[in-house]
């Protein structure tokens, strides 16, 4: 009796049915509430006398079963019992500790027809938590709805400043460009004055920098056009850089130094290599795209002289006894995959053998010529 509470039906509730002469039992105690009407709606059970009303919520009951209850005359009668779930109501009602985990409903004559199928179907139902979910995903939507709301206005405020600061950057950028190019003409005219320490590394930073007109696709409708002028791009970008590293480039590192001279509109490594293709059909380009034996790609300075490589790797092992690819990578500056290729030309010219061991492959000079 604990779950039951003052209160009357609400006028939004539909009431399933009404009967009278009923009297409540907590357990097998018969309480005062006795000959009353009950009233069942989709989420409440009511129980009325007068000017009293009782609720139960329909959430508190288990199950429900019709039982047969012997009277003090020897008649049976029928009752419905009505288990419960322990209490959770704060609510004010007739009896603060109930006697039992079930109530009974005495019905004075039998039970209606057709009552108890239709307690047990609305029980079944559970009206009270289709209703408690539709409002809490109103509820939900509704949130969620001003949360996008908030974030859409927050994301317009900032996409606006962000163009903002792109409009000053855009503004300030092609002084920079200007800049980088007037400090990359000042070191060219120095060039003979720069030692070879971290200010040539810097050098070689400015000279890359500031390409303010990238060649795009999106520009052209010939891809043979497209292409043409990309390799000239692309040779000035990495000229200077050229003659730096001995003349010769890997083509992965020619790659990241074009797009980050390119900034924010990179080039895809196919529209590298057709460009780089187009090097070799213009006989007065500066820079050819070399194959070596091995497969490997790289460009090459129309001014570089095999002869000269040849004998900087044969002073190389004449100085070191022998070498393998990374130590001469790292005496002359040159990635590990051209050092290799540099002692591979020198053993095909006669100037130095190999020597294939579990240590790797070293590379000896060659006495069998001396």
């Amino acid at each position: 009796m604990d779950r039951f509470e003052y209160a009357k039906p609400d006028p939004a509730e539909t009431v399933l049915c009404r009967h009278s002469n009923i009297t409540l039992y907590d357990g097998n105690y018969k309480t005062s509430f006795h000959r009353g009407n009950i009233i069942l709606t989709g989420t409440r059970l009511f129980w009325t006398s007068g000017d009293a009303w009782l609720s139960l919520q329909l959430r508190y009951i288990v199950y429900i079963e019709t039982t047969v209850t012997d009277t003090l005359f020897g008649s049976k009668t029928k009752t419905i019992l009505v288990h419960l779930l322990p209490s959770d109501n704060e609510n004010p009602g007739p009896v603060s500790c109930a006697k039992s985990e079930y109530i009974k409903l005495d019905f004075k004559d039998k039970i209606p027809d057709g009552f108890f199928d239709i307690f047990q179907k609305t029980v079944s139902e559970k009206m009270w938590s289709i209703n408690k979910t539709t409002r809490q995903i109103r509820t939900g939507i509704g949130g969620i709805e001003k949360n996008i709301y908030e974030k859409q206005k927050a994301s317009d405020i900032s996409i606006t400043d962000a163009f903002k600061d792109l409009d000053r950057l855009m503004i300030t950028a092609k002084d920079m460009v200007a800049l980088s190019k007037n400090i990359s003409e000042k070191i060219k005219e120095k060039q003979g004055a720069i030692s070879d320490d971290e200010t040539v590394r810097f050098k070689s930073y400015l000279l890359g920098l500031g390409v303010d007109d990238p060649v795009t696709r999106s520009s052209f409708t010939d891809s043979n056009a497209y292409y043409t002028t990309l390799c000239k791009e692309i040779i000035k970008i990495i000229q200077v850089s050229l003659e730096e590293v001995g003349g010769t480039m890997a083509l992965a590192e020619v790659y990241c130094r074009v797009n980050r001279a390119r900034g924010l509109d990179l080039l895809s490594p196919e529209d590298l290599m057709h460009a780089c293709y187009m090097m070799n059909t213009d006989q007065s380009s500066p820079v050819k795209l070399r194959k070596f034996d091995s497969g490997v790609l790289a460009l090459q300075s129309s001014l570089c002289d095999e002869s000269v490589v040849l004998k900087k790797t044969v002073e190389a092992l004449q100085e070191n006894g022998s070498l393998s690819a990374q130590e001469l990578s790292t005496l002359i500056g040159v990635p590990v995959v051209l050092a290799k290729e540099y002692l591979l030309s020198a053993e095909k010219h006669g100037k130095s053998c190999r020597d294939e061991s579990i240590e790797g492959l070293r590379f000896y000079l060659n006495k069998f010529l001396d």
